[in-house]
């Protein structure tokens, strides 16, 4: 790891340390494509000044993270950083040349051999038994055995070469894309200036900030559904990270946090400046004009180029970097006619969950620990595996349950849990494996949950809770006068009845079910559409506010907001009559084993001899 130097000439000692030999000692990964990697380094000093460097770093470090401290008696007088060199020239190997020159050679050559075949085996068709004797025949016989079976020889011989330099020329592509991804990769270098009082061993802490790592919150949600009143309804999350990382170096038994804050993203607050009225030029905007070119371009891009240009840009530099050498390469191998095959690593092992991890909350972050030492290898650009590591283990006993039906799409019950976050944890934005009871109903996703702040979650058809959707009923009058009566005067109303019913068929109380339905609504002036049944809600104002009314016993109906997710959505204070829609709510209770009819009823009213249809 180190070299010393007993030349009396030698004023400065030089320490190589090998960051591809030595592990990482801890590792914090952060959401936003960043993480901070710590070296423990140990190197022997001489007294006077040491010049430590450090080799094989990471090609995605960002130089402005670099941080150095010693301790003991190193004092530090220099940190210079040394970005990945461009790919030499040299990495064309000139013998790679020849054996694709000698493969071209021997494939002429067997191509030569396979025609003189034809050319012989053409010629014994020719012979035709009248222009020849029983002599001449078996003399013609002889030569063209011999001939064939130095053909043959000749044409294994030729085949068995091709291999040998096929092979050998695979080999040394495959050498050569090794040497460009481990100069690519691993290719920036650390030099620390440092002088040491004495001579001995000393201690430096390297820390550095590198891309292309990130971690994404997981949930399994596991909801126990008591069957009775007298049990408690329960949730168990357990809180994983799957961890992705292609720095180019493993991450081998290293303290391992996560974070939430985002580093190197800007914290500038931005400005707002004025916005001036212009003239339109041939109908286009002067200050649109002025960006067209610019929005085309942006436009004529994928989306995911769009929101991350800044990696994108980063990455082509550096693939620029001999870039007409790879494409040599590529022509080389393509002549060949093999590719490299890249072999993955094994997928790591979850690792056990030995106790909570610790959790510090800051003024915009907050932090995880995972207990004990983890690993994370780096995966390469052709293959990527999911890492997982567990957080915690949440057990949360805060739980109501509400069952919603939309009887006209689908005459189910959808049982939804709402559960209040008691635990110490944030439950970040993430995707949630939902089980009821032990078995797997559904994939759902959890939001960004704060300590005690609740949030709801969808488990599924509950099928003891049974809905049928009856027939709807459907009658047509016509009204307006005698047949003098203009027919403009003239109207039709249509009226509408329909019937729900709901049984709960299990051992406990549906405490709320919210059942969705609607009635028509029109936008032009010569329909009406009057709503009859429930006549409570009838003439109950559609602006007011909390307009719940009663309808039966256990049943309850108000107007519902248009798109709205329950008490999710938009507030109720901001009910107005355009967002109602003819949207309706209807909240019941059910006992054990009783079934509720929901009954309600509207009519059409519009002019006779006008035919219309719903959308």
């Amino acid at each position: 790891m180190s070299a010393k130097s007993n030349s009396k000439e030698t004023v400065t000692n030089k320490v190589e340390y090998d960051a591809k030999a030595n592990d990482v000692s801890a590792v914090t990964v952060y959401q936003t494509d960043r993480a901070e990697v710590k070296r423990r380094i140990k190197v022997d000093l001489l007294e006077g000044q040491n010049d430590v460097e450090i080799i094989n770093l990471p090609s995605c470090l960002e130089e402005s993270s670099i941080r150095v401290d010693g301790i003991g008696n190193a004092t530090i007088f220099d940190v210079i950083y040394h970005p990945c060199p461009p790919i030499p020239f040299q990495l064309r190997n000139e013998r790679l040349q020849d054996l694709v020159a000698r493969q071209k050679e021997l494939s002429s050559e067997i191509e030569i051999v396979k025609r003189q075949a034809d050319v012989l085996l053409d010629y014994s068709k020719s012979l035709s038994g009248k222009d020849t004797t029983t002599e001449q025949l078996g003399s013609f016989l002889d030569v063209y055995a011999a001939r064939q079976a130095q053909l043959d020889e000749k044409k294994s011989k030729l085949q068995a070469e091709l291999a040998t330099v096929q092979q050998q020329a695979q080999e040394k592509i495959n050498s050569y894309n090794m040497d460009v991804t481990n100069m690519t990769s691993r290719g920036a270098r650390v030099t620390v200036i440092v002088f040491a009082e004495k001579e001995g061993p000393a201690e430096l802490f390297l820390t550095y900030l590198v891309s292309r790592a990130s971690w994404t919150p997981q949930y399994d949600l596991r909801a126990d559904v008591a069957p009775d009143s007298k049990s408690e309804n329960s949730v168990l999350i357990h809180y994983r990270a799957s961890i992705a990382q292609k720095t180019g170096e493993d991450w081998n038994g290293v303290e391992l946090t996560l974070s939430t804050a985002s580093p190197l993203l800007g914290t500038n607050i931005p400005s707002l400046k004025p916005l001036w009225l212009e003239k339109e030029y041939r109908g286009v905007p002067i200050s649109s004009s002025r960006k067209m070119k610019r929005s085309m371009f942006a436009l004529s891009l994928p989306t995911r180029e769009r929101e991350r240009d800044t990696t994108r840009y980063a990455e082509e530099s550096d693939e620029d970097m001999g870039f007409e050498l790879e494409s040599s390469m590529m022509q080389l191998q393509a002549s060949v006619g093999n590719s490299l095959a890249l072999s993955a690593r094994p997928p790591a092992p979850i690792i056990p969950l030995y106790n909570e991890s610790d959790i510090a909350e800051g003024a915009v972050s907050a932090t995880f620990t995972i207990p004990g030492l983890s690993t994370i290898p780096s995966d390469s650009d052709t293959s990527q595996q999911t890492h997982k590591v567990s957080i915690s283990e949440i057990t949360l006993r805060d739980v109501s349950l509400e069952w919603i039906t939309v009887p006209k799409d689908q005459a189910s019950a959808f049982l939804r849990c709402k559960i209040k976050n008691t635990s110490k944890y944030i439950l970040l934005p993430g995707k949630a494996n939902v089980f009821l009871n032990g078995n797997f109903v559904s994939k759902s996703k959890i939001p960004h949950v704060s300590p005690q702040e609740s949030f709801s979650c969808s488990l599924g058809i509950d099928p003891a809770v049974r809905v049928t959707y009856h027939p709807q009923t459907k009658k047509t009058r016509s009204s307006g006068g005698s047949v003098l009566t203009p027919l403009t005067a003239k109207t039709t109303t249509t009226l509408y009845e329909q019937a729900i019913s709901i049984k709960n068929t299990r051992q406990s109380r549906v405490s709320r079910l919210i059942l969705k339905e609607r009635i028509f609504m029109s936008l032009d002036a010569r329909f009406k559409v009057n709503l009859l049944e429930p006549r409570a809600l009838a003439s109950a104002n559609k602006a007011a506010k909390n307009a719940l009314v009663a309808v039966a016993e256990g049943v309850k109906v108000q107007w519902a907001l248009r798109g709205e997710e329950e008490e999710e959505s938009t507030k109720k204070e901001e009910l107005t009559a355009d967002t109602a829609f003819g949207l309706m709510d209807w909240v019941i209770g059910i006992e054990p084993g009783s079934t509720i009819d929901v009954n309600f009823s509207w009519e059409v009213i519009a002019p006779a001899g006008v035919e219309w249809e719903t959308n």
